[in-house]
């Protein structure tokens, strides 16, 4: 079974070469063993049944190794933020803040959203651009090893 730490690391790595950067990859491949649910992903790119979309990579203002990354950082934050947002959470959160629980809510909701805008500002992008990447992360992780 893979850990989710390899998952990462190695979607992020097909990310990159997704976006025309094969280096990751390479070095993943040269320095560890190939997890076998991924075998067949390779094997795509050795015989070139799989290539860098460079169409979609020519626009894009956030570098293919930092792709993934980021949509995992801000991914991590979003999971927390859902985390605690549950009443057996919220109730004494808010108890301890002299607040509503109904204000605990609303203030995760904007700790949300920051958590879009302060990556985004950090990445020099739009929000969406971090939503989208935030989207692919998610897809990439659940959907492994179709990546």
């Amino acid at each position: 079974m893979t850990s989710l730490a390899d998952i990462e690391r190695w979607c992020e790595a097909v990310v990159a070469f997704d976006f025309c950067d094969p280096s990751l990859l390479a070095d993943l491949v040269a320095n560890e063993p190939v997890p076998d649910d991924l075998r067949p992903f390779v094997a795509s790119i050795i015989s070139g049944e799989r290539k860098p979309n460079r169409r979609k990579a020519a626009p894009s203002k956030v570098e293919a190794s930092k792709r993934f990354r980021i949509g995992g950082l801000v991914s991590a934050v979003l999971n927390a933020l859902d985390d605690a947002d549950h009443p057996d959470i919220t109730g004494p959160m808010a108890d301890r803040m002299g607040i509503e629980p109904s204000e605990a809510v609303g203030r995760l909701n904007r700790q949300r959203v920051e958590a879009y805008e302060a990556a985004a500002r950090i990445a020099d992008v739009s929000r969406e651009t971090i939503e989208d990447l935030v989207r692919d992360y998610r897809e990439k992780v659940r959907n492994w090893p179709d990546v």
